[in-house]
């Protein structure tokens, strides 16, 4: 059998364009146009694949990946409190051009029904669009030791549509509607402390045949503790806790109520000991 070679060559011009209006020392108001694109994954173009009995999947490739290309709009206002935090307010938008995404199909492997049969394609072009909003200050404004506490948070909604080759209008691959994150923190200089949570609204993982065949990744909400005190100039004590809530992964097929896969980690802990000897 001869061997079949391919190649897949092409040239890419990523113009860009940034404004900045300053209100003034602190305050701005920035602008831009940009095009980008993004290459497949090198796995993802092999052209052979793999299957396995035991999940009843078989995974391949596609060397016909193309890259994907996204020309985008973002304005961005922010105001800096000095050397102490910003406060920023922006929206973005997003028009994609053969986009990345994963398919299942359920069909017949060397006699074997019900295979999964996992891989990539394009789809045809795409529109992301949202907005976020973040604010980051340290509360030196308040009295006493209450002056070391400051907070982080960010919040970004997220909307977007694709077409897949069947027709069937869907949301961006992997992409969640919903992002936050917000921490609140300490630090006199000697002992510093950060508690944070973060959620990931749920998305698609894998596109089937219809609504009900995609298959998604659960949303998730991580709440993380770290703790360090240096006791002396080469001596500092420190502690992570991880996942305190014990989030669970979750995959499933439709909706929540038809689980892939559910797996629980615990929280971790972890202390220790930093020494400078020289």
């Amino acid at each position: 059998m001869e061997n079949e070679r391919r190649s897949n060559d092409y040239l890419s011009i990523l113009p860009s364009l940034h404004l900045t209006y300053r209100f003034d020392g602190d305050t701005n108001l920035r602008a831009a146009i940009t095009r980008s694109f993004a290459r497949p994954d090198f796995g993802d173009l092999a052209p052979g694949g793999a299957f396995s009995e035991a999940d009843l999947e078989f995974q391949g490739g596609n060397p016909d990946l193309k890259p994907t290309y996204a020309w985008n709009g973002d304005l961005l206002f922010e105001h800096y409190f000095g050397n102490d935090g910003v406060i920023s307010a922006g929206a973005f938008y997003k028009r994609i051009s053969n986009p990345i995404y994963d398919s299942r199909r359920v069909g017949t492997y060397r006699g074997i029904d019900g295979v999964a049969f996992l891989t990539s394609a394009n789809g045809a072009a795409g529109d992301l669009y949202g907005f976020e909003f973040n604010v980051q200050r340290r509360l030196n404004f308040l009295p006493g030791f209450l002056s070391n506490l400051g907070l982080n948070a960010n919040y970004t909604l997220i909307r977007s549509t694709f077409t897949l080759p069947d027709g069937r209008e869907v949301r961006v691959p992997r992409q969640a509607n919903n992002l936050a994150n917000i921490a609140a923190y300490y630090d006199d200089g000697r002992f510093s402390t950060r508690l944070a949570m973060n959620y990931k609204g749920a998305f698609i993982e894998e596109y089937g045949a219809d609504a009900d065949s995609d298959s998604y990744y659960g949303a998730y909400t991580s709440l993380d503790l770290t703790v360090n005190w240096q006791v002396t100039p080469s001596v500092t004590l420190f502690g992570e806790a991880s996942n305190l809530t014990n989030q669970k992964l979750h995959y499933y097929l439709g909706n929540k109520e038809r689980p892939l896969q559910v797996e629980y980690y615990g929280p971790r802990f972890v202390v220790g000991v930093k020494a400078a000897l020289f």
